[in-house]
Formats: structure tokens, C-alpha cells, sequence
């Protein structure tokens, strides 16, 4: 909203300078202008800096998710080798 009311103000100074002669007014004008766009290129690249550590952050749970279960899998066949081995030592 803020780069909204930089740029029309900017427009509205620019404007007036050039109406007015007045170069200083309309070096203003450009300039509300320009942080205008700049604070919207930032706020478009925070926006897509957020959705990447979002992205890295779901891949991190994904990465650590198949570690805890490969670990358990890992324990499962533990315990079913360790049951065998003792129902065929009871044989």
C-alpha cells in the first residue's frame, strides 16, 4: 500500500514540476517514484525468498521424516530377525 502512495505522489509532484517549471519539484516527483518501485521489488523478492525457505524447510521435515523411518524400519527387522532366531532356537 505504502509503494501505492509513493508512486501517486510522486506522479503528483512530477506533474506539478513540470507544470510549474520547477525542476527540483519534478526530480522529486521521479524519485517517490523510483522508491516506489523499489520497495515493491523488494517486497516481491522477500516474497520469494519466504516461499524458498518454506520449500527448504519442507524438504529438511521430508529429508528427516525418511531418516527416522529408515532408523525404525531399520529396528523393525531387528526385532523380526531376533523373533525368528529365537522360534527356531525353540524348534
Amino acid at each position: 500500500m505504502e509503494e501505492k502512495k509513493d508512486e501517486l505522489k510522486g506522479r503528483v509532484e512530477e506533474a506539478a514540476g513540470a507544470l510549474a517549471d520547477d525542476s527540483s519539484l519534478k526530480r522529486e516527483g521521479q524519485i517517490d517514484r523510483a522508491r516506489a518501485r523499489i520497495k515493491d521489488i523488494l517486497e516481491e523478492a522477500k516474497g520469494k525468498v519466504d516461499d524458498a525457505v518454506e520449500k527448504l524447510n519442507v524438504e529438511r521435515a521430508r529429508s528427516k521424516t525418511k531418516e527416522v523411518l529408515d532408523e525404525a524400519k531399520g529396528k523393525v527387522d531387528e526385532a523380526v530377525d531376533a523373533l525368528k532366531a529365537r522360534l527356531r532356537d525353540e524348534k
